[in-house]
Formats: structure tokens, sequence, C-alpha cells
């Protein structure tokens, strides 16, 4: 029979409906255990996830990145991931490869330029991959957890957009501010599809474009250019000072037989309007558009204005541009940086630098003061011993001239600590002196989170598959011994397969009940063994969050009786008991007593596997505390929680199951 690999979901379908066999994974009863897990997990989860398996780097995927892929599914369903995506290959080839090499990799946002929906598409997606290894320790693949963040991050430019109009509106008394809404005042008036000054170099020859509004499909027309280009006779004009409104370059005398210079911009009409100083050409507002039009007299007046009002603000501005359009630019680098930066300048006595993401870090809206205000941080070294001042990286930098590359840092703030990676460089003068200190702070705690957790999953799912697998194999054996006849064998045996899965359903789903019996749930779990137990102890009701604990715990009991306890030998006897302790009522205290007829020497050597170490864990979510003891007759567990919202009630009963 073929083993079910998938969930129920529309990819799921797909892949099931794949013959395997042609694809160089083959059929999925010889996938590793590795694979098969992935894939499991892949079809159940609601975040579009993917899983990329062996040299071919064959494609599986759920239903939720099936949206992601768009008009490229189901077709992508077993082909090479880079074949697939083959418009951003050399995007996700260096990516893919440091997967392979074993190494795990992690985006909080990487632009991609997408061919979805029959056309291209810039998308941003938030993403992971983490290397998965085979039996043999080689990594047969990867697997990537994802999220498109496209929404948001364009959601962000809106915010901005508004943020930086309603920053020009309130300010007209900056220069460039008011350049630059005077041209976009200028378009929506005209309906033009681009505004702008060009400026005219001391040449007298060209002329240079540093602003302008445009229409996102009209090409820019920043930077310098030849002014003879577009005529001889329409510069003439300009340069004696008049305006000049053209309806279309094709036709008109000044600008006809140079149609190239003007489809090369794609203007069609202008309307210029110079500005003359000292009898000199130095200005000129232009409008242009795509398509032919009528220029009216108010229109050209306006224009004339509009161009003898600006130059005022470009002589008032020219000076100190430049220096502040690239600090402004740094410091918006530096403040919206998606990790924590801060540029130490003690040397230059100036205060620190410290961006948005750092202030967030670091919990602090300012970190001002000598180097003492170190000792305010709660950072510890990797084995718990808290930093000294000295110890930190910007302060090894800035006195020994240290340069420090990911060094891992926990940091506390409050209840809650962080997990971070840590880098400062010293930056030197000229003469070699350390003037300033940059440090950037990642943090890596989701990620840390995210792998463990995912570890824990994958060791949870083998240990389960592998005690469904043996208890299967005991029923299959235990039955067989029983019974002869074919039709009864196989009656009996899908019953407790079915009394098996009931079981483990019961054991990690919680229901919507408030409570549960308890011996309803000892019974649903020892039920597909079909022996003899005896239950003792009085009508409890647990929690339903008490379900899935108390689950594992008698699931991990009762398959180690079946393979090694009283029920795997002749004679033994099994109780389940519980009863309130007698010093608090609101403490329960579960008793698992296993005896065998003949003596068996205990094995003094033998270390808990991770079966115990499940049920520790397991009593540990109840509060409560689970000891063992094994002797030459049987093996006694007592398992002590707290249930306070199962008040005792009910008589003492004794009964077999």
């Amino acid at each position: 029979m073929t083993q079910r690999l998938f969930f129920d979901a529309q990819a799921v379908k797909l892949l099931q409906a794949i013959d395997w066999g042609g694809t160089p994974l083959g059929p999925p009863d010889r996938w590793p255990d590795a694979l098969k897990t992935l894939a499991q997990l892949v079809a159940a989860s609601p975040q579009p996830m993917f899983l990329c398996w062996g040299p071919d780097r064959t494609l599986i995927y759920n239903d939720s990145y099936a949206e992601i892929l768009a008009d490229k599914h189901p077709a992508a369903l077993g082909r090479d991931l880079l074949e697939v995506w083959s418009e951003i290959r050399e995007d996700l080839s260096p990516i893919v490869e440091e997967a392979y090499a074993g190494r795990p990799v992690r985006m909080a946002d990487i632009t991609l330029v997408m061919h979805r929906r029959g056309h291209d598409e810039e998308a941003h997606f938030s993403f992971s991959y983490t290397p998965v290894r085979d039996a043999s320790g080689e990594v047969g693949g990867f697997f990537c957890a994802c999220e498109e963040i496209t929404d948001q991050v364009k959601e962000e430019r809106r915010v901005r957009l508004r943020a930086d109009l309603t920053e020009r509106l309130r300010d007209l008394n900056d220069a460039a501010a008011v350049i630059e809404r005077t041209n976009e005042l200028l378009g929506a008036y005209f309906d033009a599809d681009c505004v702008g000054f060009a400026e005219i170099d001391p040449d007298g020859e060209t002329y240079t474009v540093r602003h302008e509004w445009r229409r996102p499909d009209f090409p820019s027309v920043i930077g310098r250019h030849r002014l003879n280009d577009f005529g001889p006779s329409l510069i003439d004009r300009l340069k004696r000072g008049e305006t000049v409104a053209i309806e279309d370059v094709r036709t008109h005398p000044l600008t006809r037989g140079h149609d190239a210079a003007f489809e090369a911009v794609n203007v069609r009409a202008l309307l210029d309007a110079p500005l003359l100083r000292s009898g000199q050409l130095v200005l000129t507002l232009f409008v242009l558009s795509r398509t032919a039009r009528r220029w009216l007299a108010g229109d050209v007046e306006l224009a004339r204005q509009k161009a003898e009002r600006t130059w005022q603000i470009l002589e008032r501005v020219r000076a100190d541009k430049a220096l502040r359009e690239e600090h402004a630019f740094l410091e918006a680098i530096i403040e919206t940086a998606p990790i924590g930066i801060s540029i130490t300048r003690e040397p230059l006595d100036l205060p620190p630098i410290i961006n948005r993401e750092a202030r967030r870090l670091l919990g602090v809206e300012e970190f001002v003061g000598d180097l003492g205000r170190y000792q305010v941080l709660g950072a510890v070294h990797r084995d718990g011993t808290p930093y000294a001042t000295e110890d930190y990286p910007t302060v090894r930098a800035l006195r020994r001239g240290e340069t420090i590359e990911d060094e891992p840092m926990t940091y506390r703030r409050g209840a809650e600590s962080r997990r971070w990676l840590v880098n400062s460089k010293p930056l030197r003068a000229e003469n070699d002196e350390i003037i300033s200190v940059i440090t950037t702070i990642n943090d890596i705690e989701d990620r840390l989170r995210a792998e463990e957790a995912v570890l824990l999953v994958n060791t949870e799912l083998r240990h389960r598959v592998k005690n469904l697998f043996a208890i299967i194999r005991s029923l299959v054996a235990l039955t067989g011994r029983d019974e002869t006849d074919v039709a009864a064998l196989k009656t009996k045996l899908l019953g407790r397969i079915d009394a098996l899965a009931a079981a483990h359903m019961l054991s990690v789903e919680e229901e919507d009940r408030e409570l549960v019996d308890l011996a309803q749930i000892v019974r649903a779990i020892v039920a597909p063994y079909d022996r003899q137990l005896h239950l003792e102890g009085p009508a409890v009701q647990v929690p339903v969050r008490m379900v899935t604990p108390l689950g594992l715990i008698l699931h991990e009991l009762a398959t180690n009786a079946a393979k090694y306890g009283a029920w795997a030998r002749e004679g033994g006897d099994l109780t389940v008991s519980w009863r309130w302790e007698a010093t608090d009522v609101s403490v329960l205290r579960l008793e698992w007593s296993e005896r065998w007829a003949r003596p068996v020497p205990v094995d003094p050597g033998s270390r808990a596997g991770f079966g115990t170490k499940l049920m520790r864990s397991s009593a540990l979510q109840l509060d409560g505390e689970l000891t063992q003891r094994t002797d030459l007759y049987g093996l006694h567990t007592i398992f002590v929680f707290p249930c306070p919202e199962a008040a005792p009630r009910g008589a003492q009963q004794e009964e077999p199951a």
C-alpha cells in the first residue's frame, strides 16, 4: 500500500496526483524520512512554505505558497526551483547555494522583480532557508518558510510620501521644498507629463536639470543637455528673453527638422519661460507634453512669473544644497536601517548617533554621556557573565582599535532576553587617529527561536512516528497470533488501528470542552493495546488544557508496557490508579504500576531516552513531578500534579479495563 504523505488541500491533491516516479525524487514510499516528514509539515502549514530537495532542486510546496506562484502553479510542482523562478535565478542562486552548503539563510526583506500574472512586478519577501540533512548527515535540501510583504513595503512608501508632503507644506521656507512643490503644482495645473527648471551652464552651450516633476511613465530629463540639439532658432528666442509656446514640435517652424531630439525625450509639445540676468540666459522653466496641445495666453504668463520667482530661490540654496542633501541622505539611511546602528563620536566631542532600531533594541530614547553610560546596559556574554564597560565592542574599538565581527551578546531588558550579533569598527582620520566607532546590532532572537522550534518539532515527529510504527507492528503480531481466520484478522486489526488513531488524536488535540474525564483519557490511550489493566480512583474531571500532556505521558507508559513491560511479559499485570493527596485536595496523584510474574534483572547502566524526557517535559507543563522506580518484579511510576479546577467528587471506584 502506498503511504499517504499529505493532507487534504488543493496543492496537496496535485502533489498526490503527480507521477513522482518520473521526477528526480522517485516514488514517495522511497523518499528519505526527513523528506517525508517535512513534506507533511509543509502541506499542513497555513504559512507559505516550500521544500527544495536533491541536487535537481525539486520543488514541493503548499497551498499558501501556490498563491505566491500565481500562474506558475501548478506547473511548478516537482520542477527545479531555479527553473520555476528563471527570471530571478541570479538573485536566488547564491542563496540556494548557501543553503545547500549547510548554512541557514534569513532575510527580512528581499526585493525581487518577478514575472507573475502576465507581467513583471516588484515583490518583497521575508524568508528563511533552513538546510535539512539526510540520514547520512549530508544536506539533502532545504526548507523555506516565507511571507510576502509587498503590500507592507508599498504601504510604508505611501506613509513616507504623505509625511514628506506634509513636511513640505508646513515649511515652505526651505528652498528645495519650494522648488519641488512648485513643480508638482505646475504639473497638476497644466496636466503635463514633466515640469522642471533648466539652469544654463557657464559655457552657454549646455543646460542642467536638477529638479523635475514627471509622470511615472515619462522619461527623466535630469542631467546635462546641449541647447542646440533642440533647434538654434528656438534657443535664439529664449536667449532674447521670449517665452516660447509650441503646440507641436513636428510642425512648428522653430523646431521643424529636430524631431529626433524631441522624440528621444518623448516630447510633442512644450512651453519654455526663460529668465535673463545681465542680458544672459540663466534659467528656463519648461512644461512638456507627450501629445500636441494648445497653450493659452494666461498659461504662458503664469510660466513666466514662476520662472522669475524661482530663480531667487535657486541663487540662495546653491552654496549649501549638495552638502545638505548628502547629509540628509546619510541620516535617512542610518535612521531607517533595519539593524541597530550606533556611531560613537567622543573624540570629536560630539554626542553619539543612535538610529531608530538601536533605540528600540536598547530600550532608550537617547544614549548620551561618557563611556560610563554602558554600565546601565544589561548585556551578558554567552557564558552568562555580565559585560563590564571595557568589554563592550564599541569601547574596545574606541580604546584599543579592535575590529569586532559578529560577537554573540545576550541583552536583558526587564524579564526579556534577546540574542544579538554585534559588530564594531573604528573609523580613523588621515593621521590614523580614531575619530569615531560605528557599531551595528543585529537581533537574531526570532530567527534562533524559529530554528529551535523547527528542530523540536522534527525531533518529536520522528519519535512519535517511530512509536506508532512499533505499536502497529505489535498489534499486527498479537492479532495474527490469536486469529487464524483472514476476514476476522482483518476486521480485528482494522478496529485496533482505528482505536489507536482515536487515542492518538485525543492525546494531541484539544476538544471543545472545558473538562474531560480522567478515566476516559486513560481508556482512550490504552484501548488499542487490548490488554488487561485495572483502573482505580474517584471520578475526576481534568481541564482540557491537561489532555495533551497527560495523553503524552500515558501514551509513553503504554508504549513501553507493550514493548518491554507488563504487557510484553507472560503473567504481567498493570494497574492505573489516582487519588487526591491527603495534605492538599487540589493535588492529584496518578500511579502507573506494572508487575510481572518472574523477576527480571534491572540494568543499572540504562539511560533515560527521549520518551522519558518527553514525559518529564510534559509533567513540567502541568507544574507536576514525575518519578519512576524499577525493581526485579516491576515498574512503578508516580505523577503528582496540581489540579485546582477539578474539585474532588464521587465515590471511590475500582474496575478492570
